[in-house]
């Protein structure tokens, strides 16, 4: 997303779930002008923050999303 819009990106996520949003970072590329968004959710937040984002930020494109490999 344009590096614009990377601050509404982070806030509307925290506005969603709050604390549970976990570690997050946003990387940007200034001569391109993106930002990419790092974030850790619950997998059962997921589709609701990707939804949320769609229709806050119409730009907003998606990588993969991947299950975390932790040990408990």
């Amino acid at each position: 997303m344009p590096t614009s819009e990377a601050q509404l990106a982070r806030c509307t996520l925290h506005g969603l779930v709050g604390d549970a949003l976990g570690v997050h970072t946003i990387d940007i590329d200034r001569r391109s002008d993106l930002a990419c968004l790092h974030v850790e959710l619950d997998r059962r937040r997921v589709a609701e923050a990707m939804a949320l984002l769609m229709r806050t930020i119409s730009c907003a494109e998606f990588g993969s999303v991947r299950r975390l490999d932790r040990a408990a």
